[in-house]
């Protein structure tokens, strides 16, 4: 029988949704809203809140990740001040099919003025050394993201995923639920039932075409993919400009692509979600071109504690489209109820 701690869903969509996939649908989240600053350190000067610091290291076993924090957490330009870091609690976000940690733009910064956030690359992605092979799975790369925590003796952690990293996410909060907070799923997808494709077949072979022309005019036609009909078209041509920035310095492996749709492929166990006690919330633009919002959906009624929250005029990349209106609504959810979470303890230096 399918266990039903809270449920709730907010937005127009988001109640469309519920009826058309019935969906329990409630007003009142059944957790308290906590106050912001119980993220925060409360020594830091408003300089301090405003000036955030990025380092980046190479976790055991070649998994390239980014540090983003206050000033105040760091003691020179590439070490961790491991007590004060430990003041705040820390938000791992794992990014969408072969994204890099760069292709967060300035989300991760903007997170990082309430938190310690760490991004991280993928095995086979960006900067890490670590190689994807052909039985690369989800299962893989929620072990990556544990080998960063552990790196950083992170004992308990928020985790985001957006797209491909949603589903990281999820399988993070089946194998090491003692290791999560609460989870954060943006724009994914999973198979085994849902009525629609995982990704829109329109905008497959749209991309697909494009792909052989490299350059501008691939990174061009994605844009008008994952980002919202609505996103302005001096901000579209931007993004394609960064994306093929991005392209020239880490390239784009047809064969990584290929290993990670192939991984996405076999996540297709709804059923499992029923496991994860963590509280999750499901984000999804209501402009996505890219994946069907019905996914969203299709993952929320399937966990045990989860809200689910559309968000007006975003598209697929809702970090690019709506930065502060996800910014907004993750910090919402993750500063609900914190005094059933304990405080972390100081983290000892590394060697």
């Amino acid at each position: 029988m399918r266990r039903r701690r809270f449920k709730i869903i907010q937005g127009s969509l988001a109640t469309k949704l519920a009826e058309k996939f019935d969906i329990t649908y409630g007003k009142n989240l059944a957790l308290s809203k906590a106050p912001l600053a119980k993220l925060e350190q409360r020594s830091f000067t408003k300089k301090q809140k405003s000036d955030i610091q990025q380092s980046n290291y190479i976790a055991p076993g070649g998994i390239s990740y980014r540090v983003s924090s206050l000033t105040a957490c760091f003691e020179s330009s590439h070490q961790i001040n491991h007590k004060v870091f430990g003041q705040r609690k820390t938000l791992v976000m794992i990014n969408g099919l072969t994204r890099t940690k760069d292709h967060w733009v300035h989300f991760d910064r903007l997170l990082a003025a309430d938190l310690n956030v760490i991004t991280l690359d993928p095995r086979g992605v960006g900067e890490s050394r670590q190689q994807a092979k052909w039985d690369l799975s989800i299962d893989q790369m929620s072990d990556d993201v544990k080998v960063v925590m552990d790196d950083l003796n992170i004992k308990k952690a928020f985790i985001l995923g957006f797209s491909l990293g949603g589903m990281v996410a999820l399988m993070f909060g089946l194998r090491y639920p003692r290791r999560v907070y609460s989870l954060v799923v943006i724009n994914s997808s999973i198979g085994g039932g849902s009525r629609f494709p995982r990704l829109y077949p329109q905008s497959v072979i749209g991309i697909f075409k494009s792909f052989t022309g490299k350059g501008k005019n691939f990174h061009n036609t994605l844009s008008k993919y994952v980002l919202s009909l609505k996103t302005p078209e001096e901000m579209r041509l931007w993004a394609a400009h960064l994306w093929a920035n991005l392209e020239k310095k880490y390239g784009i492996g047809l064969m990584i692509t290929i290993k990670q749709l192939v991984a996405a492929s076999r996540f297709r166990n709804p059923h499992k979600l029923l496991a994860i006690d963590a509280p999750t919330l499901v984000i999804y633009g209501e402009h996505d071109n890219f994946v069907a919002s019905s996914h969203s959906a299709y993952i929320f009624s399937h966990l045990a504690q989860a809200v689910l929250k559309g968000i007006e005029g975003g598209g697929h990349e809702l970090h690019f489209d709506k930065p502060y209106e996800l910014k907004e609504s993750v910090m919402e959810f993750l500063t609900r109820d914190l005094s059933e979470y304990p405080e972390p303890e100081d983290l000892t230096q590394r060697s």
